[in-house]
């Protein structure tokens, strides 16, 4: 299974669903679909996933503005890549069907599943993930996709509008 390297990130009105554009370790790049349905569905994992501390327990009543404060210490220290070239050749265009997800205190690892026995792993720093779930809400702002599902902590509208394209 390949790894990824770079994401890039596009909402595309035509189809209303999210592209994935992934360059991975071997030189090919990923043209990946991801539906409403399992986007609404990933961030809520990946909210969950992030509000799991491995540090000490913390009051309850402080979570929200820890997360809030974390989330916009990821969005600061943001430096937007160049996009993803699509000058090495596809080797799958897919609709994303299944995404898995692994955390290990240093990384927290989707797995975008397209087909059977075939998928791309990707990992993540826990302030790289927070820096694409902005830049994914951002996508769902563009789309007109309800955002109910997001937690308020996860509602920085600092981005500029570079850090995600519409097509």
């Amino acid at each position: 299974m390949s790894t990824a390297q770079k994401f890039s990130q596009s909402y595309v009105e035509s189809e209303d669903r999210i592209l994935l554009t992934i360059q991975t370790t071997e030189p090919s790049v990923l043209r990946l679909w991801l539906t409403q349905r399992l986007a609404v569905r990933l961030v809520v994992a990946l909210a969950s996933t992030l509000t799991q501390s491995d540090d000490a327990p913390r009051p309850p009543e402080h979570e929200a503005t820890i997360q809030s404060w974390e989330q916009a210490a990821a969005v600061a220290s943001y430096i937007p890549p160049e996009p993803v070239s699509d000058q090495h050749p596809r080797s799958v265009e897919a609709v994303v069907q299944e995404i898995d997800i692994a955390r290990t205190p240093e990384s927290i690892t989707l797995n975008l599943r397209f087909g059977p026995g075939t998928g791309i792993i990707a990992p993540f720093a826990p302030v790289e993930l927070r820096q694409w779930l902005s830049l994914l809400r951002k996508l769902f702002v563009r789309a007109e996709w309800s955002v109910t599902a997001w937690p308020d902590w996860a509602a920085s509208e600092s981005f500029g509008d570079h850090m995600a394209t519409v097509n």
